[in-house]
């Protein structure tokens, strides 16, 4: 049987419990007429014939907010018929509201009204009694994906599904609509990783509520402030009263007599050079305008006459020397009036900021506690810190090595990005502050901040995805996370919703059979402190999995490679055993970590520091000691060694502290951290807060203030000149700056990588970039290619590239034609961008694009990542050589092949 026809219903009321039922018939038939709502209420059937049909039909009329009519046309099955529709269905919905389910709003605003201006609006509503919320939002919002508010009064009594417990074709029809997009309400990563980032104030909108207000007598008023901006508002009323509800929408426009026109870019790079562009444009004025502007620290004043329709074009220079957020202001004064608007870009360095730590060790005190050391001038291969724009130096005197918590803290914010590695990273980094500072509330604000980002990415399992809670899980961040949110918990607004998200991942790790010892002691020591019963759990993995039985002819044997990642093992081993009160294994693990720490001393050769010499560390090893390869140099400093410092006093001891010690001197004096040492090293700060008692410090004879970390700052000519540093402490000290910020030469550094950028135009041709030179005008479109290859075997599964955009230029969503490169022979190959390996995330910033390979890399291994730019900028840009130089995650190098840009004026 063929499928059945569809019936197109209309409904005419003629009084509240009937009216009259329109249709068209297929065919001839007899035709069964349902009233029905969560029941069959009613049941007919009516002769119909071919064509139009009137029938006089009822409805349930005190069933709000309405019943569906549902028919059925039928015929007999004839002979040469069998094939054709013998069935007809149809159905129409029937409202049966109350006039006071929809009390009727009459608001009253102006017509038009000036950005300087309050917005006073009073509405007239049909009952007495009631509560109403007004939103303002500018219409720009909407225009993008033109977003139609839903009428409130659709949604509570609106049409409704069918609810009959019967298999009909009706479901077909009225069924609701499932394809629509659904729309996921409380936040949740995307948004929280958004925040991550941090973003110009560049588009000004408004978007107000009025919050709950009551009627008074069918009356109420509202004012709004001054929208600050021009354009479209749209005003939404919603009302709610003991009967109904009530929507209304009413659009305001906002407009000046002379309107400022304002076009900025999305962010700006120190070194990069571009102009915005603003006009001052005549409405209904005729007459003199003063504008002030300021742009950073500069402030111009411009005075002109403008008639009505006519306007005044300006552009804006950008020509940022310092990174962080740059003011940008206008006020604009005619007749007796004043309009004023206020930006706030981002400035950042054009490149990943390249770090160089040197060190001197300064002459011993002599009896009285006193030290004096000439210090010849600093130099350095990287920076040419001399012309000062993007670099900064900051100086710390210790008794070690290598950075202070200060610098480690500012390397922690170098990283901006969410996934649960460094979110958690970040967020240890600000509890740092806050442990050693009061926290104030802007603080307070970033730290929970961190928390919803940690919280967005745990799955309905309880593991925290890597980027999100749809994304892949690695197990060893799992402890990690959780053990983040424990120690942020103090300072979050909403305990309960961060004790829910800790319990669902303890009880995540109570259940998840891990198979590496690491992550399985890691998970058990927090169980532990939890009060989760796991003791039998965490003696067999020590016991056993750790190889505690093969230990002693290990460090009576071995050398070199053979103990490295043991004393991780040990340490982290101790640690779980102390959370057991297990003295048993405590007192065993005591000793042989013991005596591996004196097995590693035998292969470190402590660096000899030449008193008044500058000493700068190297990029594959630490500052502290030179090491014959980099896994001896690993084997000799715990990644565990944090844990350390939350023991219980009764299992600290003079092992624990060496092994703090040793760790932080490595960790600190490392050239390139990740994000994870960076907040390991913090906890090492902490752990050691008896910091040594430097009375005084003179330069040159002048008194010097230190920071409660040992951390001060030197005008920078003293750098080139040399200087004499004196000061009074207990012990021997040593002088460490570290020199951070955009490198002055494009070299690349070869770490294991290497990252070649090309840029090919719309037509998937390359660029010649030989002169150095990228010419653009608005709105030409580039696909930049970036090929990374593997130039060594590496010891890293993951690879974070990150690439930042020129000033000026911004992604666009899709790729444009495919690049292409020439074959040798006047023909083109086109680039396959398939080959290598795939992204296991991609995600497009403001500024950047970042993705995430998972793999392993061999040598050789490569990947191809291409996307889109678009030239989004009006006036000339200069952007500096050094913008070729890309410097990536730590151990990571990059070529590029562009140098400068040019962007047509035209």
């Amino acid at each position: 049987i063929s499928e059945p026809e569809e019936l197109v219903l209309a409904f005419e009321r003629k009084d509240r419990s009937s009216g009259l039922l329109k249709f068209e018939a297929p065919f001839a038939g007899k035709l069964r007429l349902l009233n029905a709502g969560s029941d069959i209420i009613t049941s007919k059937i009516f002769d119909v014939m071919e064509g139009q049909n009137r029938l006089e039909a009822s409805i349930a009329p005190n069933l709000e907010p309405g019943s569906h009519l549902l028919a059925t046309l039928m015929r007999p099955v004839e002979e040469g018929s069998e094939h054709l529709p013998q069935i007809a269905v149809g159905s129409t919905w029937v409202k049966t509201i109350s006039e006071k389910r929809r009390p009727e709003i009459s608001i009253s605003t102006p017509d038009r009204i000036g950005s300087d201006e309050r917005i006073n609006l009073e509405a007239n509503i049909t009952e007495k009694e009631g509560t109403a919320l007004f939103f303002l939002v500018d219409e720009g919002l909407h225009a993008v994906t033109d977003y139609q508010n839903f009428d409130l009064v659709e949604h509570f009594l609106g049409r409704r599904e069918v609810a009959l417990g019967i298999q009909t074709n009706f479901g077909k029809l009225i069924r609701q609509d499932q394809s629509l997009d659904q729309y996921r309400v409380g936040g949740g990563d995307d948004l929280a990783a958004s925040l991550s980032v941090d973003k110009s104030d560049f588009f000004k909108t408004v978007a107000a509520s009025s919050g709950m207000l009551e009627l008074k007598d069918g009356k109420i008023g509202f004012t709004f402030p001054p929208a600050g901006m021009e354009g479209r508002l749209r005003l939404v009323a919603l009302i709610v009263t003991d009967n109904g509800v009530g929507f209304e929408e009413k659009e305001i426009q906002v407009q000046d007599s002379v309107s400022l026109d304002i076009s900025l870019p999305r962010f700006i790079a120190a070194g990069d050079k571009v102009y915005g562009k603003y006009a001052a444009r005549s409405n209904d004025f005729d007459g003199p305008v003063k504008m002030r502007v300021q742009v950073g620290q500069i402030k111009t004043e411009d005075q002109f006459l403008i008639r009505q329709g006519s306007k005044k074009v300006d552009l804006l220079p950008f020509d940022p020397v310092s990174t962080g957020f740059l003011p940008v202001r206008f006020q604009a004064k005619y007749a007796d009036k004043t309009i004023e608007r206020d930006f706030e870009l981002v400035s950042r360095l054009s490149s990943y900021p390249y770090t160089e730590i040197h060190s001197v060790d300064l002459i011993d005190p002599n009896w009285l506690g006193r030290s004096s050391t000439e210090l010849p001038a600093l130099t350095s291969k990287a920076f040419k810190y001399l012309e000062g724009d993007h670099i900064n130096v900051s100086f710390n005197l210790s008794v070690g090595f290598g950075a202070n918590l200060s610098q480690v803290l500012a390397a922690l914010d170098r990283y901006p990005y969410g996934c649960i590695e460094q979110t958690s990273s970040t967020t240890r980094g600000l509890l740092a502050r806050a442990g050693g500072l009061k926290p104030d509330r802007k603080l307070k604000k970033k730290i929970n901040s961190g928390i919803e980002r940690i919280i967005a990415k745990q799955k309905v399992s309880g593991a925290f995805g890597y980027w999100d809670r749809r994304g892949f899980v690695y197990d060893e961040y799992q402890p990690y996370a959780i053990e983040t949110l424990v120690q942020a918990l103090p300072y979050a607004q909403d305990r309960e919703k961060v004790v829910k998200s800790i319990t669902k991942g303890l009880e995540y790790l109570y259940r998840h059979d891990f198979r590496d010892p690491f992550i399985q002691l890691h998970a058990y020591g927090l169980l532990a402190d939890a009060g989760y019963e796991v003791t039998s759990r965490a003696r067999y993995t020590i016991d056993n999995d750790i190889g505690l039985g093969s230990l002693n002819e290990l460090i009576e044997t071995g050398t070199g490679a053979a103990f490295n990642g043991r004393l991780d093992q040990l340490t982290l081993a101790y640690w779980v055993a102390s959370k057991l009160n297990d003295t048993e294994r405590t007192e065993k693990l005591s000793g042989y970590i013991q005596r591996l720490v004196l097995a590693t001393d035998v292969i470190l050769e402590p660096k000899k520091l030449q008193e008044g010499l500058w000493l700068a560390s190297t990029s594959s090893q630490s500052g502290a000691y030179s090491y014959p390869d980099l896994v001896i140099e690993r084997a000799t400093a715990p990644k565990f060694a944090y844990l350390m410092a939350d023991l219980n006093q009764n299992y600290q001891s003079d092992l624990t502290r060496e092994i703090i010690q040793r760790t932080k001197s490595y960790l600190g004096s490392k050239k390139n951290r990740s994000t994870i040492e960076s907040a390991r090293l913090v906890a090492l700060f902490n752990a050691q807060k008896d910091t040594v008692q430097i009375r005084e410090i003179f330069v040159n004879g002048d008194t010097v203030t230190l920071e409660e970390d040992g951390s001060f700052g030197l005008p920078r000519e003293l750098l080139t000149k040399g200087f004499e540093l004196r000061y009074s402490a207990d012990v021997p000290l040593v002088l460490n700056a570290e020199l951070s910020g955009r490198r002055q030469t494009i070299q690349s550094i070869n770490n294991g990588f290497r990252i070649d950028k090309y840029w090919h135009d719309a037509e998937g041709n390359v660029v010649d970039l030989s002169n150095g030179v990228l010419e653009a005008r608005q709105g030409d479109l580039f696909t930049v290619v970036l090929v990374i290859e593997a130039t060594q075997k590496t010891d890293n599964d993951d690879l974070l590239v990150t690439d930042l955009l020129p000033s000026g230029f911004e992604i666009e969503d899709s790729l444009i034609a495919p690049p292409k490169v020439s074959d040798g022979e006047g023909g083109h190959l086109y680039l396959d961008l398939n080959s290598g390996k795939k992204a296991a995330f991609v995600q497009k910033m403001d500024d950047r694009i970042i993705a995430h390979y998972q793999d392993s890399w061999k040598y050789n291994s490569h990947a191809i990542l291409a996307y889109t730019v678009r030239a989004a900028y009006t006036g000339e840009m200069t952007i500096p050589d050094a913008h070729a130089e890309h410097m990536y995650a730590p151990e990571i190098s990059g070529r590029s092949s562009v140098a400068r840009a040019i962007v047509s004026k035209k």
